[in-house]
C-alpha cells in the first residue's frame, strides 16, 4: 500500500454501510478493544454477548474503523463504540483491508435481516 493511496475507498464505505443498515448484529461473544496498547491492562468491555447493535464502517486517508451502536438508536444521535480500529501502518503489503473488516464482522457478530 502506498503513502497516498487511501486505507478504504468511498465506493466500499457507502456500499458497505447500505449492505450493513439492512440488518441487526448479536455480539457472539463479550467484546473487547481491538486495539488496546497494553494488553497487561484490564480492557474495558465494550459490548456484551448476546448484545444487538448496529454496525458502521467510517475511515479517513489513514484508519478504518468499524462502531457499533445501540440496536434501537439513531446513528446521528448515537454516541457508538469502536469495535476494531485497523491502521494504516499496520497493513501488510498484499493484505485486503475490505476483507479484514469483512471477516472480523462474520467472526464477532451473527447478522438478523431488519424487520425479523
Amino acid at each position: 500500500m502506498s503513502c497516498s493511496e487511501k486505507i478504504i475507498t468511498k465506493e466500499y464505505i457507502k456500499s458497505k454501510n447500505t449492505e450493513l443498515s439492512e440488518y441487526v448484529f448479536t455480539a457472539r461473544a463479550d467484546i473487547y478493544p481491538h486495539f488496546i496498547e497494553n494488553v497487561e491492562s484490564e480492557p474495558e468491555k465494550l459490548l456484551n454477548k448476546g448484545e444487538k447493535v448496529n454496525l458502521v464502517i467510517e475511515a479517513t486517508g489513514s484508519w478504518a474503523r468499524v462502531k457499533a451502536f445501540a440496536e434501537k438508536s439513531k446513528r446521528q444521535q448515537a454516541v457508538g463504540k469502536t469495535v476494531i480500529y485497523i491502521f494504516k501502518k499496520d497493513i501488510k503489503k498484499d493484505e485486503n483491508i475490505n476483507d479484514k473488516i469483512e471477516k472480523y464482522i462474520e467472526n464477532m457478530f451473527i447478522r438478523t435481516s431488519v424487520g425479523k
